[in-house]
């Protein structure tokens, strides 16, 4: 079974510095195939030059044409895909010399007499969006007997069983990550493992023949940007550590270390990482993801921040997202998260009570992820808060209840539900972001509800009420997501202004309206599919999403529009990051070290109004 692409003139890459030609996502693509076949780069081309700042991507520096033409003794690659562009490009500056063509579509697919895609899911649609204008697709081939006889783009989906009706040198590109099963069942229908090949889209490795590990290229990205400055060590079954070393000096990450397992399952070894200072220092597991490992590092004592798995890494979530909180449905918030630890579903506790002292200020916080406590791998707001109430001698009671994906509605139901009766002296929302993702023109039912109610609705039969023919979400809102999300504060502060509660309200700072952006911006910004615009000195999206681009406008529309609010209640923070670097994880989550700023921030305005109570 081989990849889909072919490499040659490799000998021509010796002392040579290797730029990789392009930016964007198919050059990132490009990227991790060169890493996967051992080819080791330089440096990035962006080939729009003088447009678009963008300082390194990957752990390596950005180059434009006249930064390229300063280089001496180097070579560009380019993909199979846009290698035209690439010879217009490097042609236009007089460079064309310098590039050299290493990848190439597999010859066999070429010859082929009849070409499959093996799988019909959202893997299989991309390979042939990707490759239908270069190559002749017969059709797709799916396990699921039921598909047969169907057409997916205007193809048939044939079953497996249907493979020995075609020529011998019938070729099957496997649309899928089932790479190994997919194999063994087209070698049990007699196809020749010679003519069977994979795609790859992120890096995968086969340190041995029944042993695969594929590493998503977000969660790559992710754990480059997040370990650039720390020192790495490597854990997990000795083959693949050996493999993954040598892939990560060629991103120029730190590996300090490198504890090898002769077992492909967890052994004990894990316990010799107790020998070592891992202070700056990440544990990177490039196993695949185990509860026996994630026990033995709590066991340890390491924090979430200091060990990851390479497979699902998340700058946000913790890696065993399971053993953190469980995801319940929630009849009026669409799903909450309950602990074992937690007293009340949907909140997590941070509190100092002194037994000599004043009865404890209870504070209840509300928003959304940037909020929430469950299952996140920074410290959260909430908790740094807490740390400076107690330094301060001030004993309290913090109920978090942020939980992602909350908007502001959400804040105010769980408010009138849960919130009053906890009591609280202090209710704060931090808040503001998921109501610039809204599209839904009745955004007072979270999305989560919506996917439950339109699944069962055609099902539910209730008695005395007998077949529910549909679902019905409310009046459509008539205004715009800004003044949707300020009526709910309001409300909320309606509600605790007669309750007798102490309320703030907080717009939250996100990357998108960030006045000054630096480098630190630009490397996260990029994987949302935006760059620096030199010209306005502005985020311009160049591959972004639609859901992105809309993030974008309506969080400049909110910055603009809470300049003129001068309720008592209300505080805009969204110029809070204006001066800082090293914040942003996404366009609105953050590192600790935001956690810690906003902890701060809020505790100045609430502090006199916490002495009076």
């Amino acid at each position: 079974m081989d990849l889909i692409f072919q490499y040659f003139n490799l000998e021509k890459l010796e002392n040579k510095n290797i730029v990789c030609f392009g930016c964007l996502k198919s050059s990132r693509e490009f990227a991790l195939r060169l890493i996967g076949q051992d080819i080791c780069f330089d440096y990035f081309l962006f080939p729009e030059n003088n447009m678009y700042y963008l300082p390194h991507l990957m752990n390596k520096p950005v180059l434009n044409i006249e930064k390229l033409k300063a280089l001496s003794d180097y070579v560009v690659l380019v993909s199979w895909k846009e290698l035209s562009y690439a010879r217009k490009v490097l042609y236009n500056a007089g460079l064309e010399q310098n590039l050299l063509e290493i990848e190439r579509i597999q010859p066999k697919l070429t010859d082929a007499s009849n070409l499959i895609i093996y799988g019909t899911g959202g893997r299989a649609k991309r390979l042939f969006n990707d490759i239908n204008k270069y190559l002749d697709i017969y059709g797709f081939c799916d396990s699921n007997k039921d598909k047969s006889g169907s057409c997916l783009n205007d193809k048939p989906i044939i079953h497996a069983s249907e493979l020995s009706n075609f020529s011998k040198n019938t070729c099957i590109i496997i649309g899928s990550t089932y790479y190994d099963e997919i194999k063994n069942t087209l070698l049990r229908y007699g196809i020749d493992e010679e003519n069977i090949f994979y795609v790859e889209y992120d890096l995968t490795i086969f340190p041995y023949d029944q042993h695969k590990i594929s590493y998503n290229l977000t969660c790559l990205l992710e754990l480059i940007n997040d370990c650039k400055d720390k020192k790495v060590i490597l854990y997990g079954e000795k083959r693949t550590v050996q493999i993954m070393s040598k892939k990560f000096s060629y991103l120029g990450l730190n590996v300090r270390e490198i504890i090898e397992r002769d077992s492909l399952k967890e052994d004990g070894t894990i316990y010799s990482l107790v020998y070592y200072n891992i202070q700056n220092t990440i544990c990177i597991i490039v196993d695949m993801y185990s509860k026996i490992t994630h026990n033995a590092l709590k066991e340890i004592g390491l924090e979430e921040t200091q060990y990851a798995w390479v497979d699902n890494y998340s700058s946000y979530y913790v890696s065993g997202k399971e053993t953190a909180y469980q995801c319940v449905l929630d009849p009026h918030l669409g799903h909450t998260y309950i602990h074992e630890d937690v007293e009340h579903p949907g909140f997590i506790e941070y509190k100092n009570v002194s037994s000599e002292g004043e009865s404890p200020i209870v504070i209840l916080t509300l928003g959304g992820s940037t909020t929430s406590g469950y299952g996140v791998r920074q410290k959260p707001w909430s908790l740094y808060l807490s740390e400076i109430l107690t330094i301060n001698n001030i004993n309290h009671v913090i109920y978090c209840g942020g939980m992602d994906s909350y908007t502001a509605s959400q804040e105010l139901i769980k408010l009138i539900r849960d919130g009053i009766w906890l009591k609280p002296d202090f209710v704060i929302s931090y808040s503001g972001m998921n109501n610039m993702s809204i599209t839904s023109k009745t955004p007072f039912v979270s999305y989560y509800q919506k996917e439950f109610y339109d699944s069962i609705s055609e099902f539910a039969v209730l008695p005395y009420l007998g077949t529910m023919r549909g679902v019905n979400y409310g009046i459509e809102s008539c205004c715009d997501n800004y003044e949707y999300w300020y009526m709910q504060i309001k409300m909320m502060y309606a509600i605790c202004n007669t309750l007798g509660i102490e309320y703030k309200a907080f717009l939250q700072p996100v990357l998108y309206n960030k006045k000054n952006i630096n480098d630190s911006d630009i490397d996260v910004a990029i994987l949302e599919g935006f760059m620096l615009d030199i010209s306005n000195k502005s985020l311009v999206a160049v591959e972004a999403t639609e859901k992105c681009i809309m993030l974008q406008k309506n969080a400049v529309y909110f910055r603009k529009m809470a300049e003129s609010i001068t309720e008592p209640w209300f505080y805009d923070l969204s110029d809070l990051f204006d001066n800082e670097s090293r914040i942003y994880m996404d366009y609105c989550h953050v590192y600790e070290k935001g956690n810690k700023i906003i902890a701060k921030k809020i505790f100045e305005i609430i502090k006199y109004d916490i002495k009076n109570l």
